[in-house]
């Protein structure tokens, strides 16, 4: 009895599939935004591969789900630019790449139409800014020329938003250490300052001031003096502080272009005072982290043969 009930459920499962599958057909239809698609549907909506032209000359070629665009594809822009990868309910989402107009290209990470987390920026004149992989280690990319290595000091990492004004639209972010144990702070190109703990110049006497140069660079020294114990902790509180700040400048977008529509001024003054408040946070930041990591070093250091009873350097 049980043998037939289960070739019955079998046989139920299979029908249901195969109606479902029945249901994908040929066809076009107007989109939600206007557009004209052709391609797979089911239900009289957008649902497998399909490509949508839109009035404006925009195009898009890839698969959706339930009408929207979900899954890979490619959206070709009427102006040249063009985003290739993955998408999720119509937007840019998961790993892509965007071709700007200029011959520039962004690969990486995206998050609802905005790039994200980690990504390379490739410059038609050669450069490449990173996010965090080391590409020079990779196989096959033994070519590409480094903008900066984990012990070179003012590295910077260029992130484009191409909806902002030209003026402001890219997003520097500079560490004064180097790139492994500094931490990366960000301010869009339309500021008109500095914090002023950049401007405090190095002189030639040897004497430590109080620059977010030095800082900087003592926080490096000291993690980079026991690799083992002090490093990865000051890696991880650098990471969340900088998830953290492009969670700030991702919410901050809306805002500046607000402030830009009504006037240069106050779109200028508006990024300003952003990147004054990152990097004054930030410099606080590493004066605590100093002065913790500092204290954790000096106890590693009292007799701790072999290692024995020493502890792992985690930022609270």
């Amino acid at each position: 009895m049980k043998k037939y009930i289960y070739q019955f459920v079998i046989f139920s499962f299979l029908s249901i599939l195969s109606a479902h599958a029945q249901k994908i057909t040929l066809g076009s239809c107007t989109t939600r935004d206007g557009g004209q698609y052709t391609g797979e549907m089911y239900s009289g909506h957008p649902y497998g591969k399909g490509s949508t032209k839109w009035k404006n000359g925009d195009t898009y070629e890839g698969e959706y789900v339930k009408g929207k665009r979900q899954g890979k594809g490619t959206f070709s822009f009427a102006d040249g630019e063009k985003y290739e990868g993955e998408w999720f309910q119509d937007h840019q989402h998961g790993q892509g790449t965007y071709y700007f107009s200029n011959n520039n290209k962004y690969v990486g990470l995206w998050f609802r139409d905005q790039q994200q987390g980690h990504g390379i920026m490739y410059y038609y004149n050669g450069d490449r800014y990173e996010g965090t992989a080391y590409d020079l280690a990779i196989p096959g990319n033994e070519g590409n020329r480094a903008i900066g290595t984990t012990r070179q000091s003012d590295v910077h990492i260029i992130q484009t938003f191409a909806e902002l004004p030209a003026n402001t639209c890219q997003v520097q972010w500079l560490t004064m250490g180097n790139a492994e144990h500094a931490i990366f702070v960000p301010a869009f190109s339309g500021i008109t300052d500095t914090y002023e703990k950049y401007k405090i110049d190095n002189d030639e006497s040897g004497t430590i001031n109080d620059s977010y140069y030095y800082i900087c660079k003592a926080v490096c020294a000291i993690a980079e003096s026991d690799r083992e114990f002090l490093s990865q902790g000051v890696k991880d509180y650098n990471l969340a502080q900088e998830q953290q700040m492009l969670a700030d400048i991702l919410a901050a977008l809306p805002t500046v272009q607000a402030q830009y529509a009504e006037s240069q001024e106050a779109g200028d003054q508006y990024v300003t005072d952003l990147a004054m408040t990152m990097a004054e946070t930030q410099y606080n930041n590493a004066q605590a982290l100093f002065k913790k990591l500092f204290y954790v070093q000096m106890d590693n250091l009292n007799d701790r043969a072999g290692n024995a009873r020493k502890h792992t350097f985690v930022m609270p």
